[in-house]
């Protein structure tokens, strides 16, 4: 076959799947998003096209928890429909206009699988690896029909694994730092191929001690790490100054990243947001309160941030023993990001998404993986479907819903994946061979086309074999006692929330300068004492003088308590009169009720009003 036949069947093959993948997106467009989430949205692309770039964050109603890229994108589906439909174009209509981006990230996001798989397999395994990516019915429902932005963040992420296995730092840095202003949350997997990155690269290197070495290393630090990080920074830095947010204070930026982290944070701390996890079995449920205490007197966060992080261990174990083989880092990512969703709190149901092209990918250069890809992607849709069909009533109605018996069940499995991948660990070190290009090394040119390396053995035979090995292989030491503790502690951990858990009595709630009464989430009986501790800092009109929750030095008739300065933190307890907080005080509950806060401004106007404060709130014994 020549050349150019070669290269005219792999465009049909690849062009075939993707032509598919777009149709049947398409035919699903006309189904119904979820409402909730896309009034949210439309309200956004509103608000976006009417106001400047720099005041949408003051302006959005609800709060924006979304950063700086998907901003962009949202305001190009706002220009996009009018440019098309005119400029009086309906805003109701939104919702399909919005739908176009995530399903392109869609095409995306399987081109990417494909390039991915392309550099060290066939044309014919790279093209299933991304008919997995786009035929995944979670992937189809989340972005054709439900509307949701997932697949965005997820195409930049695997962008940047392929920019970094490609041998291109810097780009993979840029995609990095663009993914990361969508939902940071989904390039936490890059954490593997970064550790598998540096064990590569400093495996070539000269060592130390020998002569001329520093020079090369001080060369490698500078050009293959420093500059693509601060790459990063600059394409994070660029992207969030338009909309008055900045990775430092500066000058008349109104947020930080870091405030904007926070915001988004803390909106769900909850258990599970929906999501069928650890935390959604019997163990807790869903939409718990996160600040609960369990065993050790813990917080369930704190607890599901212990179980994460020993849980990607041996992920990172594994990018760091087998840097030069495609497959261990891609089962190094499925592991972390699949750790995250089953054992931290905050989870949403979408969350899983990430875990699909990285196990579809995975499943191509092993057979034996495949089922893992099917039991991902059945236990997302299984996960999408019943919050998707839950909604309006929202996540935290699942027990209450005709699925109720589902979700502990379905939770359980998520647990036993998760164990699972675990337990694939040894097989993947157990291999001696690597992939390996013309210069033995996976992150630069593009391989040779060599053979994958020995068979692979059977799953159960191969854990037997690679904790059977003999005592000096520290490989098997440190998988067995990381397996060992988090073992030990899960047991713990389940044994100790069977015995019960209690609430610790504190919450943080984020108080917006133009927003006017704004429900905390606590419940206040009367004669409860409650220990109030406000930091930040706000203004009452743009450009003016900027005071902590203690107030600036004017009085003013008009505002909520004309007799208290402009910008002091009040609160309230149902519709009791309000009383003065401040950055602290001690109050007790005049009646029962939800505890309200809101800055000391004029009733009527706070469009001119900027900045937040954050409240921690103590509920006392009375």
């Amino acid at each position: 076959m020549s050349l150019n036949a070669r290269w005219r069947g792999e465009f049909l093959a690849l062009g075939g799947v993707l032509a598919l993948g777009f149709a049947l997106r398409a035919w699903l467009l006309p189904l119904p998003p979820l409402k909730d989430d896309m009034e949210i949205l439309i309200q956004w692309g509103r608000t976006i096209g009417t106001v400047p770039w720099g005041d949408f964050y003051s302006h959005a109603d609800p709060d924006c928890d979304y950063p700086a890229v998907y901003l962009y994108i949202l305001w190009g589906s706002v220009k996009l429909q009018q440019l098309i439909l005119g400029p009086a174009a309906n805003p109701a209509g939104l919702a399909n206009w919005l739908k176009l981006a995530p399903m392109a990230a869609d095409i995306a996001l399987g081109v990417t699988a494909y390039l991915l798989c392309r550099r060290f397999l066939s044309v014919r395994r790279s093209v299933i690896a991304c008919a997995l990516v786009l035929f995944s019915p979670g992937i189809l429902l989340v972005s054709a029909v439900w509307g949701q932005v997932d697949s965005i963040p997820n195409a930049f992420a695997l962008a940047s694994l392929l920019a970094l296995i490609s041998g291109r730092p810097n780009v993979a840095a840029i995609l990095a730092g663009l993914g990361l202003l969508v939902k940071p949350q989904y390039l936490l997997f890059l954490l593997g191929p970064a550790v598998a990155y540096l064990r590569s690269e400093t495996l070539r290197l000269p060592p130390l001690s020998s002569h001329g070495s520093r020079r090369v290393w001080a060369r490698w630090l500078g050009w293959r790490v420093i500059v693509p990080v601060l790459v990063l920074l600059a394409t994070v830095q660029a992207a969030m100054l338009p909309f008055s947010v900045s990775l430092w204070p500066m000058g008349e930026v109104e947020w930080t990243f870091w405030d904007r982290l926070a915001l988004r944070g803390g909106k769900f701390a909850l258990t599970s947001v929906g999501a069928f996890n650890l935390w959604a079995t019997p163990i807790a449920g869903t939409w718990i309160p996160d600040s609960r205490l369990g065993w050790l007197s813990m917080s369930y966060q704190a607890w599901g941030m212990v179980l994460t992080a020993l849980a990607m261990i041996p992920a990172l174990f594994l990018a760091w023993r087998r840097p030069n083989d495609p497959f261990a880092v891609l089962w190094s990512c499925f592991l972390i990001y699949l750790s995250f969703f089953v054992l931290s709190t905050r989870i949403h149901e979408r969350y899983l998404f990430t875990a699909i092209p990285l196990v579809a990918a995975a499943s191509v250069f092993r057979p034996w993986a495949f089922p893992y890809y099917l039991a991902t992607s059945g236990l997302y849709i299984l996960n999408t479907w019943i919050v998707y069909n839950t909604q309006p009533s929202g996540a935290g109605r699942l027990e209450a819903s005709p699925y109720a018996g589902i979700v502990p069940l379905a939770s359980v499995l998520s647990v036993v994946l998760l164990a699972a991948v675990l337990a694939a660990v040894p097989v993947i070190v157990s291999q001696r061979r690597e992939w390996k290009d013309g210069r033995g090394r996976m992150w630069g040119a593009n391989p040779d086309g060599s053979a994958p390396g020995q068979a692979t053995p059977g799953l159960l035979s191969a854990i037997i074999s690679g904790l059977s090995r003999p005592r000096q292989d520290r490989a098997a030491r440190v998988f067995v006692a990381t397996i060992a503790l988090l073992s030990l502690l899960g047991a713990g951990f389940l044994a100790g929330m069977a015995v019960g858990a209690r609430d610790n009595g504190v919450y943080t709630a984020m108080v917006r300068a133009y927003k006017p009464w704004q429900e905390t989430g606590v419940q206040v009986v009367e004669g409860q004492r409650l220990l109030f501790s406000a930091t930040g800092d706000w203004t009452n009109r743009r450009g003016g003088e900027r005071f902590g929750p203690g107030g600036g030095w004017r009085v003013v008739d008009g505002t909520v308590m004309p007799e208290v300065r402009v910008g002091t933190l009040l609160g309230r307890i149902g519709e009791s009169a309000p009383f003065v907080i401040g950055h602290g005080s001690i109050v007790t509950g005049p009646e029962t009720g939800p505890l309200k806060l809101v800055m000391n401004d004029w009733l009527d106007d706070r469009s001119d009003a900027q900045g937040s404060a954050r409240v921690r709130i103590t509920v006392l014994t009375p």
